[in-house]
């Protein structure tokens, strides 16, 4: 039951496209800051984007943008020491595939961890000590390949499972 007669007046498509929502919050190896995604629903381009922020514990207005919210960065990860964060993105291939990047908390460029030539999305990754690791699917045939450019790419079910392999970088 809504007991504010402004809320439906309030409530618009506008709004609802320009939704921004927080998401995967991470606190930092000491505690003193947290880092998490903003998930933007109002698309610009042809694929969603989301951007990376961080803030100091239990300090208004500490809130700032680490990534430029231009491709879909998502997953951030502290470094064990706190100096960097790892992020998956697709900033190599736009809406397709995605690539995990690091970079210092104290700015800089992104750089990949792994080849940026994967075609398959990163499925799960984690920074449990020096290493990154993560998840991520095989690759297509050169078979898989031509059959989808020839529009002939009928799915048999479990024919062609895609088996997620654990990959360790750095």
């Amino acid at each position: 039951m809504v007991t504010n007669p402004d809320y439906k007046a309030n409530l618009s498509l506008e709004a609802l496209a320009d939704l921004q929502v927080p998401g995967d919050l991470y606190i930092s190896p000491d505690a003193a800051k947290i880092v998490y995604k903003l998930q933007y629903f109002s698309k610009k381009g042809e694929n969603a984007t989301s951007s990376i922020w961080i803030a100091v514990v239990g300090k208004e207005k500490s809130t700032r943008q680490f990534t430029s919210g231009l491709f879909s960065d998502e997953q951030p990860k502290w470094s064990p020491d706190g100096t960097s964060l790892a992020f998956k993105s697709d900033r190599g291939h736009l809406g397709k595939s995605s690539t995990i990047y690091v970079m210092q908390v104290d700015g800089g460029e992104p750089y990949p961890i792994m080849p940026d030539g994967n075609k398959k999305p990163i499925a799960a990754f984690g920074v449990p000590t020096v290493r990154i690791s993560f998840t991520s699917p095989d690759e297509k045939t050169d078979e898989q390949v031509h059959k989808e450019k020839a529009k002939d790419d009928a799915t048999v079910w479990g024919e062609n499972l895609e088996h997620h392999r654990l990959e360790l970088s750095m």
